[in-house]
Parts: structure tokens; C-alpha cells; sequence
């Protein structure tokens, strides 16, 4: 993505060109995409660990995937953990092995404190690495015109929340101190459009953002509220420093560490109009005294080499990392046994060949390996040992022995476990392993368990975190944590765990021989066996690090059990069944859980996400209730995002969930009378306290953002007329502000799934009619977002904006009632419009009163006041007013590119009944183009 760390990369490649350091950029699938050309690395090819000395992670999305030394740069906020899934996030960045510093203590502080809550040691003091800027810097060029430097994104633009610090930015354009940079087009849409100084898009390439500042003279780098809280510097400053730029920010801890004396610093507490007024105040002091500004620049140039210098950092890492790599593995144990079963019966030679090669670069352990292969592989097959796999033996088998004689009947289907049984009873090692071929594990894997083991005081058992190996739409490999660690434990002891074989290591002394009448049974469930018996014997010993990987990508073939996995599962819970120790853990564990939620039919034993087939659109029956509880008929209107169904509903896990229906044709032709309502709850956030709040989306069109209690209420939305133009098909969109698993009391996790909202019915009900918006005569009222006259448009409109909001295609209809009576009562309507795109004809709206025509109007992108006699209107009655557009069309560019899919014709900004002989007064401000229009006249002035 062309975002910030990608700019750093390009920086940090520089860097280490200027210290003769050759580096290789991965994505997150571990693949290789470039490679320094003095490099024998081929790219998109798997990175091998022996190929780097270290890698560095720049964001808690990108986890450690191979067995490379990795640190992560702690230059995230804190509270951006939790923006992404807070135990998701720090799960992520928890599968490095070290850390880097910013110098922020909170971002510190928060990161060891995680590492040692994992049993983890990270020495101290961690090494830095800022992200900013190689040298040689800019020299600076600061005069008596420079202006501001600002880019970003204008968000309230695209229909997110109001952008950091709008109204600042709003006024400094109008005054001409600023220069704005950023997209052109987003989510097509000019973010920046009727900005008098936005100057362009700028490339991601390292440097062209350095002279675009340097060109200005002045930086303007505000931080965000969260990089304040964590003491986090944005990029900005750094790059105004390595410009030659003044810099004007607002308070930061980092500044006051190091930057006191260079940064201009504005106090951001007082609201935008007294930071406007701060910043210009700056950039006067600036524009007066350049040489005084030019000293400070210098001094933090300085600083940065000093103190915050990148190629420095790259040095200090190259020269640390091995010692802190020792000290890391100093912990580990050295030769340990540990005996390996490799069920390779569906495998061919090839495969197995993989996994020796795998196993054979284990660290600081001797490998006696098994090998579970079909009898033609075996025979075929050239063994081979070397590097930790000191003992290899292969043991031909075959599931279905064949018949003897050419009218026998074959033999009935035997299972594994037996074989597996025999060869854990001859083997003489410490520790014993389970693995198939779809089992992937770093260098490092076996002797990590061995050293958690050997911590967790009473283990027999030890398990490492996993992440999951897979093919994208493209055919490119991809590399996610799945699980840093077991969260759910208490689902191995009723023999319901479903954990990869590969990621468990047992004591010899867990296997008992009076367990191979149970072995016999088993096919495939066998690493259940050992687990539960571990659990009954002592603590689940954890590594806490992503040693594991499940290779999704070499999917088994296809193998039937000889006796299905429940009743296996149910055998082994036989087998225990006497034991006092099982039965205290089981009643222990019944207590301490919420009651059990109803599990899905299909797979009762692992937690899934409901959703209906690809492609597949289900009609809905409006205007009544469909449940979405276990059995409910409205489950087949979930798409992705949900949870299997409980008694109460069904929860979104995470932050996103779709819904799709189809609409029957009468219902689509009058959608805009229709409402989308919800029965649901949210959950508050852990920490804040504070209440759930969603984002409700139909068809890509963002229609509401609502509180959503704590205690199931009915929310509705509105189905905005132009989304049913050419299918009745809906699809609402769920995004919540925070999902988050289900603790006790005791911090313990009782439920680990993401939780946020709980959904149990979805109707498609007629909108109610609604008592009329009563309007106070003699004013004009805006009908901008958060405008009390909103509540007089009834049908046919888009969400309000700033300025006004606009007619949802055609025909708007507006309804209220008057307070008073009045003399001259006239309509005051404040129109704008669009002209037709190909033949250029004026926008002609028809205004439409109790039914009764009262004249077309010729309406251009100049907003204008229209204004009609009420004569003939009864004042006591309500009031029922249609604005029909003569077209409405999505808006294009000059090249005919859709840059807004709405149906915009007429644009509407005022309403209001006023005296016809008077100047009407207004209320709750002027419209946007109004009150941009004062602003620009006051500059001049």
C-alpha cells in the first residue's frame, strides 16, 4: 500500500545503500519482492533465514512468518492496537523476537510489559530506530513568503467523520498561507475540490515530499490526538526537519525530550479558532525572522543526526543483533531427544523428503524420526538423514489391506493409531511429536516447547502459537497468525480441541501401554489422546511465540477415519472417565464457564463463521419480523462476518459483517418507503466503558452511524432510493467501532471470539409516518448534517452534508407544519443544480406544493433562493412540498470517469416560510459556499 510505512521503506533503503547494508523487502507472505542486486536472492521466492542477519517489522499487520531474528518498531500509538482488534494487534506484534524504540516510554512500556506477561525477557535498553529521514538533509530556504506545507486526506469528504483539524485548514486556504497535497481521487471522490491551494497528488518515492516541503519553507505537522497520548511524533516533523522546513506542531512528548528548542509548538487545547490563530502567529514570527528560523532548522538537523539518525540505527543494529540473538536462545535447551511421528501415509516421496529437510534444521535437539508412509513410497523411496535427524525409520502402511486371492473380499479399514501405539512404546526418547505433511515448523520450533516445558513447572505437554500458510485469488502465498497461543484450554480436556498436530510436543511419559486398547480405536485423533491425558496430568506449558505453521495450501487428500472423529472423541473420554482427576478438572472447568452456547450442527466442536454460499441471494418477506437465532428463518440472510447462531441471536466477530436479500419487485420499485431495522445490542468497550457505535452501509452508500445500547433495541435505517435503480438485491454492511473477546471478572478469556455485536432479527418494514417537523416562521433553516430542519425531509434525499444535502435522483419531498401564522406567507427554497453531462442542459426544478404546481425553476451550480407565494395554502394544515429534478446522473470527470456514483441533479441548502415583503432572518448558520465566500472576501480585505 502507498501509505506511511511505505515511504519510510523507500528511506530506509537509502539508508542502508549509505551504509553499504545490502537489504531484501518481503511482504507478508515472507515471499521476496525486491532483493539488492549484489544479492543471489531471486524474487518471489520464499526468503530463507540463512539468507539476512535480521528483518525488521514496520507494523503490528506484518507478524514474523519465517525463522528470521525480527524486531518490530514500536511506532504505532497505543490506541491503534485496539483500532485493528486490540488482543489481535499485540498478538501480532508479540510473535517477534525483539523490539525497537522511538523513544516513546508509553509505546515502551506497553510493549515490554505484553513480552513479559508472555514469559518473554527483551533487554533493555532496546536499540532505536525513529522513523525518519537519511541524509544528506535539505538545506533550508526560508524567506519572508514561505507558506505552510500540509498534506492528507480530507475525510469528511468520502463520508467519514470531519478530518483533524478542518476548520483550520479551511481558513488558512482561504487566506493563501497553505499549500495542500493528497489524493486527487479517492473512493472517487476529490477530497480536496474548491480547496483555492491544494496543489496536487505527491509520488511515495522518498524524495519528492522533501522538496515539496523545502519549496514551501514551512512544515505544519500536527499530530493526532493518539500519537500525543503515546508520545509518538508523526512523520511530518522529521520530514520537515530533513527539508530545511520550520516546523510548526502541536504538544508531543518526543518534542519535549529532544525538539524543545526547534519546533514551533501551537497548543491545541483551546479549540480551531485559537490554533488558527497560533499558527499564523508562527509563520508571521517565521516570515520576519527567517535567519533566527533558518538557526533552528539547523539545530534540529542536528538532532536528528545525533539522536534519531536512521543509518545510525541500521549500524547499532547490525553490530547488537548478535548478542541479543544469543542471549535470546541462551535459554533454550541443548540436546534434547524427541522422537517424531510423521503420518505420511497420503503423502508422496517428495513431500516427505520436505519434511526431513524441515526437521533436519531444528535447533539444539536430536531428531529419532518416524515416517508413516504407504507401502509403494517405501519401497521406492531413498532414505536419507542429516543435520538434527539422527534416526530415520520408515513404517510401511496400509489403511485397507488387499485381498489375497482374485474373488477375495479386501480387508476392513484399519486405523493408524494402533501403528502409532507400537512405535511410541519402542521409542527411547525424552520427548515424542505428532506431525503430518501439513505441518510446517521454524528452525526453532521443538526446542522452544522443550524450554516451556522445562519452565512450566508440572507439564507434560508444551504448545506453540500458529499461523496459517495459504494461496491467494493470484496464486501468491500468504502467511496470517492464526493463534499465538491456546486461548480456549479448556476444550482440550473434553477432548473437543482442534490443534494441528505439529504444534503440540509431549513427554515420553505420557504414553501409558494401557492406552493402546484406546489407540486401537483411534484413526486420526490420536494427538487428542495425549493432549487431554496432558491436561489431567498437569499445566498446558505455552511458548507464546508462532513457531507452527498449517500448510492450507497442500490440503490432505482425502482420507476417510475408520471410525468418525466424535466417537473417537467420545472413546477418549471413556478412557478417562475413572479417573477422579479428569472428573475434578471437568467439574472445575463447568463451573468456571458461562453456560455453553449452542454450537453449530455441522461442527459442534470448533468456533466457525456462519454465512450463506457464494453468490447466493435469498428473497425476504417485507413487513415482517425474521429471526436470527439457532433455527430462525432469517440465518440465510447472512453473508459473512457472523458467528455461528445462539438461542439469543448471532454475533459479529470482529469489526465488519455483511448481510444480502432480495427485495420482490413491488418493494424495490418503493424502497425509499422502506426501512431496514435490526434488533441488536452492542457491546461496550472493556476499558473505556464506552457504548458500541456502528456504521450501517447499503449497497457501498454510507447511510447512518448510530449508538448502538447494551440491551437489545430496534435500530432503523433508511434505504436510500438510487441503490434499487437496476437490482432489487440489498447488501447492508455492519461495521462496529470495537470488537473484543468475553473476560470474567478475573481478566480470564471465557469466550476468545472478537465480539461486538449481537443481531437477533432483521425486518423490512414501511417507514412510519411521522408527526411533521414544526418550522418557525420568518426563518430560513439550513438543512446541513446535524441541522434540526433535516427532519422535515421525509423522502427522496441523501444523507445532509455540510453545506446541504442533495435530492436522491429525481424527487425530493419535504413535509412540516408552521407555528404561526404570518403575513405574505412565501416558501423560501436555497437550490442549486446540475447541468446534464453529455448535452450540457440546465438543471430545471419543479416545485410542487399540496400537489398543486407552483413553477419550474432554472437552477445552476450557483446556489440560489427560491421563493413562492403560499397564498392558497392553508397554514394550519401540514405541508407537503416535491422538488423534481428534470435529470439527475452520477457526476464525472472530463474524461467520463464515474467520481461520484450518486443521482445528483438539484441540491438543496435553506428551507423556510417567510414574509414575501421581508428579507428572511437565518438560523444555525449560512451554507457552506455562503460562509467560504465571507471568508475569501475577508482576506482580500
Amino acid at each position: 500500500m502507498k501509505n506511511a510505512e511505505y515511504e519510510v521503506l523507500q528511506r530506509m533503503l537509502t539508508a542502508a545503500d549509505r551504509t553499504n547494508k545490502k537489504a531484501v523487502v518481503i511482504d507478508n507472505g515472507g515471499l521476496v519482492l525486491w532483493a539488492h542486486p549484489a544479492l543471489d536472492i531471486r524474487i518471489g521466492t520464499q526468503l530463507v533465514p540463512e539468507d539476512v542477519d535480521f528483518a525488521i517489522s514496520l507494523h503490528f499487520e506484518s507478524p514474523r512468518i519465517n525463522g528470521v531474528y525480527t524486531y518490530y518498531a514500536l511506532w504505532q500509538p497505543v490506541e491503534f492496537y485496539a483500532d485493528f482488534g486490540y488482543q489481535e494487534s499485540v498478538d501480532k506484534f508479540s510473535t517477534h523476537h525483539d523490539l525497537l524504540s522511538c523513544r516513546s516510554d508509553i509505546a515502551d512500556n506497553h510493549a515490554l510489559n505484553i513480552f513479559s506477561g508472555l514469559h518473554r525477557e527483551v533487554p533493555t535498553p532496546l536499540p532505536p530506530l525513529f522513523h525518519t529521514l537519511p541524509e544528506p538533509f535539505l538545506a533550508p530556504r526560508i524567506d519572508e513568503k514561505s507558506s505552510l506545507f500540509y498534506i492528507g486526506i480530507n475525510w469528511e469528504r468520502i463520508g467519514r467523520p470531519k478530518g483533524r483539524f478542518h476548520d483550520v485548514l479551511t481558513k488558512l486556504d482561504a487566506r493563501g498561507l497553505i499549500k495542500i497535497f493528497g489524493p486527487e481521487l479517492i473512493q472517487g471522490v476529490a477530497p480536496w475540490a474548491g480547496f483555492k491551494t491544494y496543489s496536487g497528488e505527491l509520488p511515495f518515492d522518498g524524495s519528492s515530499m522533501l522538496h515539496a516541503i523545502n519549496e514551501c519553507g514551512v512544515c505544519l505537522a500536527l499530530s493526532s490526538k493518539a500519537h500525543q497520548n503515546s508520545g509518538i511524533m508523526s512523520n511530518r516533523m522529521f520530514e520537515g526537519l530533513a527539508s530545511g522546513a520550520a516546523v510548526i506542531a502541536n504538544p508531543n512528548a518526543l518534542i519535549d525530550k529532544y525538539f524543545k528548542d526547534v519546533v514551533y509548538v501551537v497548543d491545541d487545547s483551546q479549540g480551531e479558532a485559537f490554533l488558527e490563530q497560533q499558527i499564523i502567529s508562527h509563520l508571521r514570527q517565521i516570515r520576519n525572522d527567517p535567519a533566527a528560523a533558518t538557526e533552528r532548522v539547523l539545530k534540529g538537523q542536528q538532532i536528528l543526526r545525533d539522536v534519531c539518525s536512521l543509518e545510525g540505527s541500521l549500524e547499532t543494529l547490525f553490530s547488537e543483533t548478535p548478542a541479543r540473538r544469543e542471549r535470546y536462545y541462551a535459554k533454550f535447551p541443548r540436546g534434547s531427544r524427541v522422537a517424531v511421528v510423521l503420518d505420511a501415509h497420503l503423502a508422496d516421496a517428495a513431500e516427505i523428503v520436505t519434511k526431513i529437510d524441515e526437521l533436519s534444521a531444528q535447533l539444539f535437539c536430536a531428531i529419532d524420526l518416524h515416517v508413516i508412509a504407504a507401502p509403494d513410497v517405501a519401497r521406492r523411496w531413498e532414505h536419507r538423514i542429516g543435520g538434527s535427524v539422527e534416526r530415520l525409520t520408515v513404517h510401511p502402511f496400509e489403511p485397507i489391506a488387499a485381498a489375497a486371492k482374485f474373488d477375495e473380499q479386501a480387508g476392513q479399514r484399519s486405523g493408524v493409531g494402533s501403528l502409532v501405539g507400537e512405535i511410541l512404546g519402542r521409542a527411547d526418547s525424552e520427548y515424542f511429536a505428532l506431525m503430518t505433511p501439513q505441518d510446517m515448523v521454524m528452525h526453532d520450533h521443538f526446542a522452544g516447547l522443550v524450554r516451556a516445558m522445562v519452565e512450566q513447572e508440572g507439564a507434560m505437554c508444551a504448545v506453540s502459537g500458529s499461523l496459517l500458510r495459504g494461496v491467494n485469488s493470484t496464486g501468491k502465498e500468504q502467511r496470517k497468525l492464526h493463534e499465538l497461543r491456546v486461548v480456549n484450554v479448556d476444550s482440550i480436556l473434553s477432548a473437543e480441541a482442534v490443534i494441528p498436530a505439529g504444534r503440540a510436543l509431549f513427554r515420553k511419559a505420557l504414553f501409558k501401554p494401557e492406552q493402546m486398547p484406546l489407540l486401537r480405536l483411534l484413526d486420526g485423533q490420536e494427538q487428542t489422546l495425549f493432549l487431554v491425558a496432558a491436561m489431567v496430568e498437569g499445566p498446558l506449558a505455552q511458548t507464546n511465540t508462532a513457531t507452527h505453521l498449517l500448510d492450507e495450501a497442500a490440503a490432505p487428500k482425502v482420507s476417510y477415519p475408520a471410525i468418525s472423529n466424535d466417537l473417537q472423541q467420545q472413546f477418549i473420554r471413556d478412557h478417562f472417565n475413572s479417573d477422579p482427576r479428569w472428573a475434578d478438572k471437568m467439574a472445575a472447568r463447568a463451573a468456571k464457564l458461562a453456560p455453553t452456547p449452542t454450537r453449530d450442527p455441522v461442527n459442534p466442536h470448533r468456533w466457525v463463521t456462519y454465512h450463506t454460499k457464494p453468490g447466493e441471494v435469498e428473497p425476504i418477506a417485507p413487513d415482517q419480523t425474521h429471526h436470527l437465532r439457532a433455527g430462525g428463518r432469517g440465518l440465510a440472510y447472512l453473508k459473512s462476518g457472523f458467528s455461528f447462531p445462539e438461542e439469543n441471536g448471532v454475533w459479529v466477530t470482529g469489526e465488519q459483517a455483511v448481510l444480502t436479500f432480495e427485495l420482490p419487485p413491488a418493494a424495490a420499485d418503493r424502497a425509499e418507503d422502506y426501512q431496514i431495522v435490526l434488533g441488536m445490542l452492542g457491546r461496550r468497550e472493556r476499558n473505556s466503558g464506552r457504548m458500541q457505535h456502528c456504521s450501517f452501509i447499503v449497497n457501498n452508500l454510507h447511510v447512518a452511524y448510530q449508538a448502538i445500547p447494551d440491551a437489545f433495541t430496534n435500530v432503523a435505517v433508511s434505504i436510500p432510493i438510487n441503490v434499487m435503480r437496476r437490482t432489487g438485491t440489498i447488501k447492508l454492511e455492519l461495521i462496529a467501532d470495537h470488537a473484543e473477546p468475553v473476560l470474567d471478572d478475573a481478566g480470564r478469556i471465557i469466550d476468545p471470539r472478537p465480539l461486538s455485536l449481537l443481531v437477533n432479527s432483521l425486518a423490512v418494514l414501511q417507514a412510519p409516518g411521522r408527526t411533521p417537523f414544526v418550522l418557525p416562521v420568518g426563518e430560513a433553516l439550513p438543512v446541513s448534517e446535524g441541522a434540526a430542519a433535516v427532519r422535515a425531509l421525509v423522502k427522496g434525499f441523501y444523507a445532509p452534508e455540510r453545506a446541504g444535502t442533495w435530492v436522491c435522483g429525481r424527487m425530493g419531498e419535504i413535509r412540516f407544519r408552521v407555528n404561526r401564522a404570518i403575513a405574505n406567507p412565501t416558501l423560501h427554497l436555497k437550490l442549486s443544480g446540475r447541468a446534464a453531462n453529455v448535452s450540457g442542459s440546465p438543471q430545471r426544478a419543479l416545485i410542487i406544493v399540496n400537489g398543486k404546481s407552483h413553477g419550474t425553476f432554472e437552477v445552476s451550480s450557483e446556489v440560489r433562493a427560491v421563493r413562492l407565494p403560499l397564498e392558497d395554502v392553508n397554514l394550519e394544515d401540514p405541508i407537503h412540498v416535491v422538488v423534481q429534478a428534470s435529470h439527475a446522473e452520477p457526476v464525472v470527470d472530463d474524461h467520463g470517469t464515474i467520481i461520484d456514483p450518486r443521482y445528483l441533479g438539484v441540491g438543496l441548502f435553506e428551507i423556510g416560510v417567510v414574509d414575501g415583503s421581508e428579507r428572511p432572518a437565518r438560523r444555525g448558520g449560512r451554507s457552506f459556499k455562503s460562509r467560504l465566500r465571507t471568508l475569501m472576501k475577508g482576506s482580500k480585505k
